[in-house]
């Protein structure tokens, strides 16, 4: 979104009734009104989650002050613990007033293949298409060809996937117990979130902060030449 020219805000995230209050409450503080609302769910990096119905109250909130939604569910197939994250496409009226976005990296292992795709409201997915058919040089079509064979042929991977993720996610939160850090146990994504007090920020342990931000920089002049 940074590179991104036009006028875009941000929403702390909470509980899911707060949260759209407060999205409502800048709505309604905004002139002219947002047009779209861009929704992550399983949230990247908090693995924040919701149930069902918290689509139903964002699509009221959006047909009532007249947005559009783009949903992001690229995390939406790495679940644990018989968790099962809903997709916006599920509620009743999504079609009618936007879009969800997913890709083939996370539950399918295809990750560097860049391969995804949108699916919902017919008039927002044709003005995607309208824009890429001049900005974008399109996809490899074997990439495509494999993602369509994956989808078909191996439903399953998804599940196997999340089964990976959920022993890897065990044995963090082993760790952070071990620790004492404060966590929420996640239900889906690849992420912990966890709250770093200023006790463990002055722990041997705890990771040099300065020295990552450091090695951050250096990385990003490397990459782009600078010094």
């Amino acid at each position: 979104m940074r590179s991104c020219p036009i006028p875009h805000f941000r929403v702390p995230l909470g509980n899911d009734q707060a949260f759209l209050d407060r999205i409502e409450k800048m709505i309604e503080g905004l002139y002219p009104t947002p047009k779209l609302l861009i929704l992550n769910y399983p949230h990247n990096p908090t693995s924040m989650t919701i149930e069902p119905d918290f689509w139903d109250r964002a699509i009221a909130l959006c047909r009532k002050h007249g947005i559009m939604i783009i949903s992001d569910f690229a995390y939406g197939e790495i679940n644990f613990d018989g968790y099962k994250a809903p997709s916006f496409l599920s509620a009743s009226g999504s079609k009618e007033i936007g879009v969800e976005f997913t890709t083939m990296s996370k539950s399918y292992n295809m990750a560097g293949w860049r391969c995804g795709f949108c699916a919902g409201n017919s008039e927002m997915i044709k003005a995607l298409a309208t824009i890429k058919g001049y900005y974008d040089y399109g996809m490899f079509a074997p990439i495509q060809i494999a993602s369509i064979i994956a989808m078909r042929q191996h439903g399953s991977t998804p599940k196997e996937q999340s089964m990976i993720y959920q022993k890897r996610r065990d044995i963090v939160c082993k760790g952070m117990d071990k620790l004492g850090w404060s966590y929420n146990n996640p239900r889906a994504s690849m992420f912990v979130w966890a709250r770093v007090t200023e006790a463990h920020l002055k722990e041997q342990s705890t990771i040099d902060w300065k020295s990552v931000r450091r090695e951050r920089r250096r990385f990003r002049a490397d990459r782009t030449g600078g010094k």
